[in-house]
């Protein structure tokens, strides 16, 4: 039977734990991992000030009428998770999809919608490489947590295979990122090309990657790809983000034409319904979008802890303690 011990800022996370497995007994614990890394994830995605003010009243409200402990420990998570949507909004500059008063201190990710656009437009390029890097170091974190659980759960050789097959796993993923570095210019990093010290690093990390590898089971050669697929699995941090930027440029778009354009000629009965309508839109379209965004922010950020993450070091199987009780039946306490 396995006890979690956390931080109590991180016991809340427990629960998203729980619904992958819970950890073997001397198995490390991700809690902690996931509630510092999750909340960042959710924030990249839904970075606005007004999604994450919806999103943290309504799990500080919701905190009265749920009484089971697993209801209430996710909307702790919510709430963080909410607070952390508000200030990558604020370095964003966006509010419903409006730019705020200055211009984003982060990347921008304001799309030229309604002929429209704030500061430099979408920096999609450097959000994509920021993303992908994301992916890289979180992997490379999994894949060295795996060399420890590899050494703590397997004895002898078989220790040191699994060990040597996670270095492999992670000198391969940067023996082709180098290679890929050394031959094709990256965008906000060194120039590497050209650079026969970097071609010749890639080329070991990759080949004693696969040896690695291969030294403990030879058909996980075949599951190669999957280092990329992996690796740009994390874009979805960009690539979500910025369709519910898009939806909330769209309904901004559309319903403000639909109260202005009336005002521009005589208000008319059939106006007024145009206005009503403006405001409906206006409302249900971001209503709609802020459930999006929760849905996105959260499912997503899961998913690259659930499957990129905890796939390279976690397996997880154990059993929730249960400590020895008394039930009164004749007397109370």
């Amino acid at each position: 039977p396995v006890e979690y011990e956390n931080p109590s800022f991180a016991s809340p996370t427990q629960v998203l734990i729980d619904l992958y497995a819970r950890p073997r007994y001397s198995e490390l614990d991700p809690t902690l991992m996931v509630a510092i890394v999750f909340p960042i994830f959710f924030g990249l995605i839904l970075g606005d000030v007004g999604y994450g003010a919806i999103l943290l009243a309504l799990s500080l409200g919701l905190r009265k009428f749920l009484k089971g402990d697993e209801g209430r420990m996710l909307l702790k998570v919510l709430s963080i998770s909410s607070i952390s949507s508000i200030i990558f909004g604020i370095l964003y500059s966006e509010f419903f999809g409006y730019a705020l008063p200055w211009d984003a201190m982060f990347f921008s990710r304001h799309l030229n919608i309604g002929g429209e656009v704030h500061g430099h437009g979408p920096q999609v390029v450097e959000l994509m490489i920021l993303s992908i890097w994301i992916g890289i170091l979180h992997i490379t974190f999994g894949r060295t947590l795996g060399m420890v659980n590899a050494l703590k759960f397997h004895h002898g050789k078989h220790a040191t295979k699994a060990a040597i097959a996670n270095a492999g796993w992670l000198g391969t993923m940067w023996g082709i990122l180098i290679l890929i570095w050394s031959f094709f210019p990256m965008p906000m990093m060194p120039d590497l090309t050209g650079f026969p010290v970097a071609i010749a690093v890639g080329v070991v990390l990759l080949v004693a990657g696969v040896l690695g590898i291969a030294q403990e089971n030879a058909l996980e050669i075949v599951e190669l790809p999957t280092i990329i697929s992996h690796v740009l699995s994390y874009t979805r941090l960009v690539a979500v983000g910025l369709s519910s930027v898009a939806i909330a440029m769209v309904v901004n778009y559309i319903a403000i034409g639909m109260m202005i354009q009336p005002q521009l000629e005589a208000i008319t009965p059939v106006g007024v319904i145009f206005i009503i309508f403006g405001v409906l839109v206006l409302f249900m379209g971001h209503a709609l979008n802020t459930a999006l965004g929760l849905l996105g922010g959260g499912l997503h950020s899961l998913r690259l802890h659930y499957v990129e993450f905890f796939t390279k070091f976690y397996k997880g199987g154990g059993i929730k303690y249960n400590p020895f009780g008394m039930k009164s039946k004749f007397t109370e306490e």
